[in-house]
Order: structure tokens, then C-alpha cells, then sequence
């Protein structure tokens, strides 16, 4: 008796943009009647060059400079970049913090702090002689608010740089906390994870 067994399968990723979707195959005495390969399919609300743009020049202080992939404006005072690689699904936005600055061990070991307790969503991070407040993220699925609550954190990470290293009032652990407050978390115990 030949028996007929259906199997569906439906996975859905965000992968670089699109949603990966495996479709419907079916199979009669072990062989498998139709396979489709896995399709992809655009997102229909994927931020692009475009989107972003909009949303950029909703937030400047004045005109943004630039496009396609490249933009400078201001705000608070401060002058942002932000750089998109479509092809690749990745944005980032940033602002420069400092230029040759001391940064010796004492200084890198509260920037790696700050990343992992203050920070939030924005790091910081050095290119060349350059101290950065950055944040970096797939372009696709970035959200217009998702995209106002990172100016405001890369802009505040650089204005916090030398006092609470911080990029908003929200903080995990009790590294370096200006007020010493009692009733911070402890720090993560590494040794008892690894």
C-alpha cells in the first residue's frame, strides 16, 4: 500500500534584508514529489537609502549633507555621519569623540566597561587616532524609532565621554558609577558563565 506523507515546513529568518521561507514538499514511498528551494522574499517595510534619508533629514538641526549611502548632519551641536552598505544589510551611524587621545590601558579598560554596562545599543570604539560613540545595524529591519533612540544614544555617549560614559540614564552593573550608589548590581562573575 503506498502511503503518502506531507510534510510542511515554514521557517522565517530575517537574513540580509529578505525572510528565508522553506515551502511545501510532499513524498510518496520515500521520494520526494516536488521541492521548491528556499525563496526569498523581500521584506515589504525594509528600510533602504531612502528611508533612511527621510528619517535623517526629519532629525538634523538644519540640511543634511550627502545621500545614497553617506549623510552628515548635526544634532544637538554635534556632528553625525552615517554610512549604509545596501548590498551588505549594515548602517552606521557615529560621531567623532576625540582625536589623538591618551588612550592607555586605565582609559581602554573604563571604554570596554562603558560598552558592556553604559553603553546600551551605542559603543565606543577607535579607528585610527579617532575615539568613536557609534552604533551599527542591519539596515533592513531598522525602525524610524529604533533609528531616533540611537542618535540620541550615540550623541550622548560622546557627550558623556571623561563622566558617566553613559548613553542615557538606563545602567547595568555599578562599573565606575559617579553617584556610588549601594544598590547596583554586582558585576558579572565571568568564571562562574565560562
Amino acid at each position: 500500500m503506498k502511503t503518502r506523507a506531507s510534510l510542511v515546513v515554514f521557517f522565517a529568518a530575517a537574513l540580509a534584508g529578505g525572510v528565508w521561507v522553506a515551502h511545501h514538499a510532499t513524498a510518496q514511498d520515500g521520494a520526494v514529489d516536488a521541492v521548491a528551494e528556499p525563496a526569498r522574499v523581500a521584506a515589504v517595510d525594509a528600510t533602504d537609502n531612502a528611508t533612511l534619508g527621510r528619517w535623517i533629514e526629519a532629525a538634523t538641526e538644519g540640511p543634511a549633507q550627502g545621500g545614497g549611502g553617506r549623510w552628515q548632519f548635526v544634532v544637538a551641536g554635534r556632528p553625525l555621519l552615517v554610512l549604509t552598505d545596501e548590498g551588505a544589510d549594515r548602517m552606521w551611524l557615529m560621531t567623532p569623540v576625540g582625536r589623538g587621545l591618551e588612550l592607555d590601558q586605565p582609559l581602554m579598560e573604563i571604554l570596554m566597561r562603558a560598552n558592556f554596562d553604559r553603553a546600551l545599543d551605542a559603543r565606543y570604539a577607535v579607528n585610527g587616532d579617532v575615539l568613536w560613540s557609534v552604533y551599527i545595524h542591519p539596515l533592513s529591519p531598522l525602525r524610524e524609532s529604533q533609528f531616533g533612540s540611537a542618535v540620541s544614544q550615540v550623541v550622548a555617549l560622546a557627550e558623556n565621554f571623561g563622566t558617566t560614559y553613559a548613553s542615557s540614564d538606563m545602567v547595568f552593573g555599578d562599573a565606575f558609577d559617579p553617584e556610588g550608589r549601594d544598590d547596583a548590581p554586582p558585576p558579572v562573575d565571568a568564571d562562574r558563565i565560562l
